[in-house]
């Protein structure tokens, strides 16, 4: 019982990490308070069973495996087969595995497939964590949340740098035109002159 009390510990701190960074919820297990019934999401092993499936298809039409060489793949196996491939960057789900026609795989594997559940199943294949348990894919929304908050960062570094960059120029042409200028009045004018960042900002 403590055991089944922890997961569902867990489960709703995650499903709070979800909520509070606004994150996918194709990451959530069907379990999830943000997943509901009418979505149509199967248990995680069906997640994994699909995904096995289309990785022994991959490596048997277009990498030349056979049946016998992933005849006893573990879901271990496969994952470390589609992270080694880069199969996620290399066949996204969608156009290679939801194309249309008589013999296409929308047409007979997933077939009967809620598209909720498609839906779920091309994200996490997409973005590299369909064989990740519901902790695995929320930390990874997390890692790659940060990456894009630090690349934010530093085009707002950059920015800013351009700014000063531009000010230092701006004065400096104007101590060049002061150097100039023998009217007192307008010097006294000019001497008033002091751009910030925020002036230009504001322009």
């Amino acid at each position: 019982m403590a055991k089944n009390n922890n997961a569902k510990e867990e489960r709703s701190a995650l499903d709070g990490v979800v909520a509070k960074y606004n994150l996918d919820r194709c990451v959530c297990p069907n379990s999830s308070e943000h997943v509901t019934n009418n979505d149509g999401i199967p248990g995680e092993v069906m997640f994994y069973h699909d995904a096995m499936f289309l990785i022994r298809r991959i490596a048997t039409m277009e990498m030349g495996y056979n049946a016998q060489d992933h005849m006893e793949w573990t879901f271990h196996d496969a994952k470390i087969f589609y992270e080694e491939h880069k199969l996620a960057e290399s066949h996204t789900f969608n156009p290679n595995f939801l194309t249309e026609g008589k013999k296409s795989l929308s047409n007979w594997y997933f077939k009967g497939r809620s598209q909720s559940y498609l839906a779920f199943l091309a994200y996490r294949w997409d973005n590299n964590m369909v064989f990740d348990d519901y902790k695995g894919r929320v930390e990874k929304c997390i890692e790659q949340r940060k990456s894009l908050d630090l690349k934010d960062m530093q085009s707002l570094v950059k920015a800013f740098q351009e700014k000063e960059d531009q000010l230092a120029q701006l004065n400096g042409e104007l101590d060049k035109i002061k150097a100039k200028v023998s009217d007192p009045q307008l010097l006294a004018v000019l001497d008033g002159i002091n751009l910030s960042v925020v002036d230009l900002m504001e322009d």
